[in-house]
């Protein structure tokens, strides 16, 4: 929903392993009485007019008249460098109520002339802009507020600013656009739309949400909360928590996988590796409780589905093992032997292999689900830690050692590295998009990257620790 503004007057290192990380976080916000709310600002002009204001501060009014101020800092604009992207604003708690009207000020403006920058006369009484909105805010929740500038039509008369701003209230958009982020340290998860490439909404879900998984049959999302050992039940069309899992057995559970019965549209089992006991908690999806945990090997770091073979694997970082177990029966079928210290898994499909990412050892284990062993070493220059693979058979792979994410030709060779962000973690591939999404946990980004150009296309900022990054897949 859009409404047209009113003018009036106006790791840290990743220590022994990867998935460490995230577990640091504080209490849940859902626990806190106060709501969350996140303010960003972007341009869609294509043709620009090269304008600079300073917002000098942001308030919001209560529905009983008076105003909060939610941002004092101010914040200066470049039309030039804005253009096609989204920049975060401010991050504020608010109490849940009613709001209905954002203000803005603007202390300075200034438009690009044949000597370079002119000063733009301000509105009279300081260059304050109101907008109308309609906002209902509950206990606990988080809430996205998207400021659309048009520098186009932001000046009246050849020298007064005017800016032409519109606010976007969060709404879901298409299940098909839809990215997910969970942010470990921030206890909400991150949406961002595909499609537009930029962050429409956020979710409140539990402590230290790390591992994400869709039920496509469903319409959820289930997001893993390592701290408050939770799962969050997130309801795609309406953005909103619907239920609650609690994890009542196993040790810090961090990543999850969705398995879907294969005789059912509704049916399934979700599977959650617990990092501090050693083991994976089934869950039954519809009855939404636990069913069993299975022991595997030391620290289990990572872990993949093959629906197909009926198959779960999960990496095991201080066994160098790789368990296989058995989605029919829900047990363990064997331990495969692989690198020092697997961080990551890869699902070659295109191969009929799994791809073991070996941090330690510098090396990607080839392992073999039919034979149930390891038949080949892929040698690299740096620590693998994450992985996908797509683009004609390509792998990409995170290397938090140096931020960058690696790019494979179909035959597994070493093309380019490109850079990401600081500490990058997890990665998912859009092939229709031409796009890699990748978390960067050290500096609370999500990279947008041209796969095929190999560059970075941009950076969208999201919460704290960014950890998983999911979305439906076709």
């Amino acid at each position: 929903m859009k409404i047209a503004l009113k003018f009036s007057l106006v790791v840290i290192s990743f220590l022994t392993a990867s998935c460490e990380m995230g577990l640091n976080s504080s209490r849940s916000f859902v626990e806190n009485t106060d709501a969350r709310a996140l303010f960003y600002i972007h341009s869609n002009a294509r043709s620009q007019t090269y304008i600079k204001f300073t917002i000098s501060g942001i308030s919001i009014q209560t529905r009983d008249g008076s105003w909060i101020k939610v941002m004092e800092t101010p914040f200066e604009l470049d039309s030039s460098k804005l253009a096609g992207r989204q920049l975060f604003l401010k991050k504020t708690s608010l109490a849940p109520g009613v709001y209905k009207a954002i203000r803005l000020g603007v202390s300075k403006a200034s438009i690009s002339g044949s000597k370079g920058y002119v000063n733009l006369a301000l509105p009279e009484d300081g260059g304050v802009v109101l907008s109308d909105i309609n906002l209902k805010l509950g206990m606990g929740e988080s809430f996205v507020i998207s400021l659309e500038w048009n520098p186009n039509k932001s000046v009246a008369n050849r020298y007064l600013f005017k800016p032409d701003i519109k606010a976007e209230m969060q709404e879901a958009s298409s299940r098909g656009v839809m990215l997910f982020v969970s942010n470990s340290g921030s206890n909400y998860i991150t949406v961002i739309d595909r499609e537009l490439e930029r962050v429409i909404g956020a979710v409140s879900v539990g402590d230290g949400p790390m591992g994400m998984a869709i039920d496509a049959g469903q319409d959820v999302l289930y997001v893993v909360n390592s701290v408050s050992r939770s799962i969050s039940v997130v309801d795609i069309k309406s953005l909103k928590v619907i239920d609650n899992i609690p994890l009542t057995m196993g040790i810090r559970p961090t990543d999850v996988v969705f398995v879907p019965d294969a005789d059912s549209l509704i049916d399934g089992k979700i599977y959650v590796i617990n990092r501090d006991s050693n083991s994976v908690t089934v869950i039954d999806a519809l009855k939404r409780r636990v069913l069993k945990t299975i022991s595997v090997g030391t620290s289990p770091s990572a872990i993949v589905s093959d629906t197909e073979r009926k198959e779960v694997y999960v990496s095991n970082e201080r066994s160098n093992t790789m368990s296989i177990i058995s989605t029919v029966n829900d047990s363990l079928i064997t331990d495969v032997v692989v690198g020092n210290r697997p961080t990551g898994l890869v699902l070659r499909r295109d191969k009929d292999m799994i791809y073991v990412l070996n941090e330690a050892s510098n090396s990607i284990s080839v392992v073999s689900p039919s034979l149930r062993k390891s038949v080949g070493t892929i040698s690299v220059t740096a620590p693998p830690a994450r992985g996908v693979e797509g683009f004609n058979g390509r792998l990409f792979i995170t290397d938090a050692s140096a931020d960058t994410v690696k790019f494979f030709n179909s035959f597994d060779v070493l093309t380019d590295s490109v850079g990401s962000g600081v500490k990058p973690m997890n990665l998912a591939g859009d092939e229709q998009r031409n796009r890699l999404y990748v978390t960067n946990y050290g500096e609370d980004t999500v990279s947008l990257i041209d796969p095929i150009g190999e560059a970075m296309v941009k950076k969208l900022t999201v919460g704290e620790k960014p950890y998983g990054v999911v979305f439906f897949e076709k």
